[in-house]
């Protein structure tokens, strides 16, 4: 994204165990980096209070698959273009 002529407005919401994980983004200047709790919960009730814009979105929710499953219901209602939002899970807790 840094490469990009026009710099694209993100926010990302990242939610770590150990607050030493955060050293990873930190090269990325310039973008809305948010660092959670690493609590299903408290990334529910932010993204509930994000304002998502009407048509210049796209969100990607990745992490563990029931988590993942979970926090993407909110976007399955009808505002949100399924092509503009991408949940995938990276692991499965067993």
């Amino acid at each position: 994204m840094s490469k990009l002529a026009v710099k694209p407005q993100v926010s990302a919401l990242v939610s770590v165990r150990d607050n030493a994980c955060q050293d990873y983004l930190a090269h990325l200047d310039g973008f809305n980096i948010e660092w959670l709790a690493h609590d299903e919960q408290a990334v529910d009730a932010r993204l509930a209070q994000m304002q998502i814009p009407a048509d210049d979105y796209f969100i990607w929710i990745t992490g563990e698959g029931k988590v993942v499953k979970n926090l993407s219901r909110r976007f399955e209602a009808e505002q949100y273009d399924p092509q503009r939002v991408r949940a995938a899970a990276y692991w499965h807790a067993k």
